[in-house]
Order: C-alpha cells, then sequence, then structure tokens
C-alpha cells in the first residue's frame, strides 16, 4: 500500500465537499458551523 500523508486525504475530502456544495447549495459544514454559534453568513441567507 502506497504511504500517502493523511493531509492529502483531508484536502481531497474537503475539496469534495466545496464541489458538492457548489452543485446543490446544501453545505453539510455550514450545518456544524450553526449548531456551533458561528453567525450566519450568505448560507444562511
Amino acid at each position: 500500500m502506497v504511504d500517502i500523508p493523511w493531509w492529502y486525504l483531508l484536502s481531497a475530502f474537503a475539496g469534495a465537499n466545496l464541489i458538492q456544495a457548489a452543485i446543490t447549495g446544501f453545505c453539510p459544514a455550514a450545518i456544524v458551523f450553526k449548531a456551533l454559534g458561528v453567525k450566519p453568513g450568505t448560507a444562511f441567507k
């Protein structure tokens, strides 16, 4: 098995989520941030 640094997988996962959010308009991270009390931005308007 190839030894891939974990941050590459994290970057690939974040990039895939950004593409998915751009296409569908649904962002799972926005739900998590809202639950944590982050001020609403464009995603919540």
